[in-house]
């Protein structure tokens, strides 16, 4: 299992993916997201979680190939 974190600055705004993961054997690729109102949402043990992780879909895996494309409407 290959664990890849990912951070787009902008989440009102299309961030396409593409990497290559050299020497990496695998078949399935998966993807999931957490959104935060701000950049700076930090976690407080106590208070409500601010973070919310949805499943994204459209996760490729071709050859040592990833591709994702995150965007604004998820």
């Amino acid at each position: 299992m290959l664990h890849l974190s990912i951070v787009n600055l902008h989440r009102d705004q299309p961030a396409p993916i593409a990497a290559t993961l050299a020497g990496a054997s695998g078949r399935i690729a998966t993807a999931e997201t957490l959104t935060a109102g701000r950049i700076d949402t930090r976690i407080e043990f106590g208070r409500k979680d601010l973070f919310v992780p949805i499943r994204l879909d459209g996760a490729q895996l071709t050859g040592w190939r990833l591709s994702l494309a995150f965007r604004p409407d998820w």
